[in-house]
């Protein structure tokens, strides 16, 4: 990687996962204030956040990262029977593990009554199968575990597909693999949209309606590794947040005018998807041809740039995810607000401040030692 633009800056990638889970959060944020009189119009359209979108960013970003494991500089894991076996092995303890840990507190402290209810869809929790119904306010978000869970099976074989075409001459069968993946999951999804059916369940939700977003983040790692834009570093780090915060800005506009007009819906739901495969890859070239190395988050770095914060809270956004739900669901009835819109800044406050406070304390609970002997800390 080239020189670093510029010290103690913030990791583009470290801002591209606190935006998209903070986009979650808010939706669900809405969720409960909409009960007390909570309005999206047009003065405040943009607190109509498209957490869809920010779902398939995690996607992408997990196929980007896995690869890299394996076909990083310093790779993690080889395509040996041993080292397949440490990368499920690895990816059980640092995720799967303590989502289990997760349910444990949900289902027996937060709403036990969903076990006696659907005592059937507690084993879907647990075996990684659960598509989000039936649900309830405390796991609402933890389908999207179950799908990564089984996008996780198809690494190795990505990470071989990658290798053969690395090994290739030029760039260009990388390229032509990526779009023959994108172009499919966009077909995929109109075919979908034409045969009627239900966008949650059968096109949202299911990990082979995610494979393009996985595998094209995998095949972005790739291209990012040999290529580099022409651009200098400052540039290069400056556009890789604006290209984002623009992508989400536009799909939170449109995810709004769906209330207008609900042929959005086609937009958003089916071709929104593969505009963030493409809009992605190009983030990711922007953030490797920044140069930025990654600098430890300390006292120091964040008073000199207040805005490194962001790395500290990326850090704990996989447990931010999964808690937050829960957090907002027994904070909802303690919130004050003399209308709608004091209840949903009042909530967002202080449902923030205290998922964060939990969040840190849950990844701290849920560092689990791998067979290997290294704790895994769940993010």
């Amino acid at each position: 990687m080239e020189e670093k633009a510029t010290k103690n800056l913030t990791d583009p990638f470290a801002y591209i996962k606190t935006a998209a889970a903070l986009s979650v959060f808010l939706i669900h944020v809405r969720v409960f204030s909409s009960m007390h009189g909570y309005q999206i119009t047009g003065s405040n359209w943009f607190m109509k956040t498209a957490g869809h979108g920010a779902v398939w960013v995690f996607f992408f970003l997990s196929g980007y990262y896995n690869i890299g494991g394996f076909l990083g500089k310093e790779p993690k894991y080889d395509l040996s029977f041993q080292g397949v076996i440490r990368f499920y092995l690895r990816r059980f303890f640092k995720i799967l593990l303590p989502v289990w840990c997760f349910y444990l507190i949900a289902l027996t402290v937060s709403e036990p009554a969903f076990v006696t209810l659907y005592p059937k869809t507690v084993l879907r929790l647990l075996t990684f199968t659960y598509t989000g119904e039936p649900g309830c306010s405390s796991i609402a978000a933890t389908w999207y575990v179950s799908t990564l869970a089984w996008l996780y099976l198809l690494t190795p074989l990505a990470a071989v597909v990658c290798r053969k075409l690395d090994g290739a001459d030029g760039i260009i069968h990388i390229l032509s693999v990526f779009a023959a993946a994108a172009a499919l999951g966009f077909t995929g999804r109109i075919l979908l949209l034409f045969s009627g059916a239900d966008w949650t369940q059968e096109v949202f939700v299911p990990f082979y309606c995610n494979i393009d977003l996985y595998l094209c983040g995998a095949l972005s790692f790739m291209i990012a590794k040999r290529k580099r834009l022409p651009f200098d570093g400052r540039i290069s780090y400056i556009l890789s947040i604006a290209v984002f915060t623009v992508l989400l800005t536009v799909h939170n506009r449109i995810y709004y005018l769906e209330e207008l007009d609900a042929g959005y819906i086609t937009v958003y739901g089916y071709i929104m998807p593969t505009v963030y495969v493409i809009v992605m890859i190009i983030i990711c070239l922007l953030a490797e041809s920044a140069g930025y190395r990654y600098e430890r988050v300390s006292i120091a770095c964040v008073r000199r740039n207040p805005f490194r914060l962001i790395d500290a809270f990326s850090m704990i956004s996989f447990e931010f995810y999964l808690i937050h739900s829960m957090i907002l669901f027994h904070l909802s009835t303690l919130i004050p607000g003399t209308d709608g819109s004091s209840y949903n800044r009042n909530l967002a406050l202080a449902g923030f401040c205290i998922t964060v406070l939990w969040s840190l304390l849950f990844k701290k609970a849920t560092s689990f030692r791998t067979p290997g002997g290294k704790h895994e800390a769940a993010a």
